[in-house]
C-alpha cells in the first residue's frame, strides 16, 4: 500500500501550534503470542470509543501495511493506523498507532494442557494521542483570527485544558488494553478487552 504524507493529507499539521501533543507511548512485549487478537481488540475498542478514519469518516483505518520475510524466514510488519474524533465543529482528537512487529516465526506453547499454535514475536506498539483545533481553518476566515492568542485565550483555553485532560484520559486507558493484553501490570481500571491475554489465555 502507498504511504500517504501526514503534512499534506489533512491528517496532522506540521509546525502549526494548533496541533497539540497530549500524550505518547510506547509498548513492547518479546514473547509467544496471537497478533490478530490483540489487533482486532485494539480496533474493537476504538470504534466503541467513537473514533474513525480522518479521511474516509469509516472503520478502515489502516493507513500503512508493509511486510518482509528475513533470510532466515522470519517476517517483520509495518502498520500504522489513523483515527479521528470529532468532538465539536471546532476540537477533535487525533491518534496515530504504529505497530511494528520483528522476528516472528510461527511457535507452539501449551496452555490448560492444551498444544496452542501461535507466534515468537516482538511486538511495538507506537501511540500518539494530538488535540487538534480548528481543523477546517474557521478562525483564519474571520477578523478574530488577527487577534487569535487573546481570542482563543479568552474563549477557548479552559475548554481545551478540559479536553487535553479528556484525550489524555482516553490514552491511559488505551495503554492499559494493551498492557492488559501483554501481561503487563498497570495502575487503574482495565478496559474490557474482547479477547483473551496473549490471545490464548482465556
Amino acid at each position: 500500500m502507498a504511504m500517504r504524507t501526514e503534512k499534506t493529507n489533512g491528517m496532522l499539521r506540521i509546525g502549526d501550534d494548533r496541533d497539540i501533543a497530549v500524550m505518547n507511548f510506547e509498548l513492547e512485549k518479546e514473547d509467544i503470542m496471537k497478533f490478530k487478537p490483540l489487533y482486532e481488540a485494539m480496533h474493537m475498542f476504538l470504534m466503541e470509543e467513537g473514533y474513525s478514519h480522518p479521511l474516509t469518516n469509516d472503520d478502515k483505518v489502516e493507513d500503512l501495511y508493509w511486510e518482509r520475510w528475513t533470510p532466515s524466514g522470519a517476517k517483520e510488519q509495518h502498520i500504522w493506523w489513523r483515527v479521528k474524533k470529532d468532538i465539536n465543529p471546532y476540537i477533535r482528537y487525533f491518534v496515530a498507532i504504529n505497530f511494528q512487529t520483528l522476528n516472528i516465526t510461527k511457535a507452539e506453547t501449551a496452555w490448560k494442557n492444551k498444544k496452542i499454535n501461535a507466534e515468537k514475536i516482538d511486538c511495538i506498539v507506537r501511540v500518539s494521542c494530538v488535540l487538534q483545533w480548528d481543523m477546517k481553518n474557521k478562525f483564519q476566515k474571520s477578523i478574530a483570527w488577527r487577534f487569535r492568542k487573546a481570542f482563543f485565550n479568552r474563549v477557548y483555553q479552559e475548554e481545551i485544558e478540559a479536553r487535553k485532560n479528556d484525550l489524555n484520559n482516553f490514552g491511559m486507558k488505551f495503554q492499559r488494553l494493551i498492557k492488559q493484553y501483554f501481561e503487563m501490570t498497570s495502575e487503574g481500571e482495565y478496559p474490557k478487552i474482547h479477547q483473551d491475554p496473549m490471545g490464548y489465555k482465556g
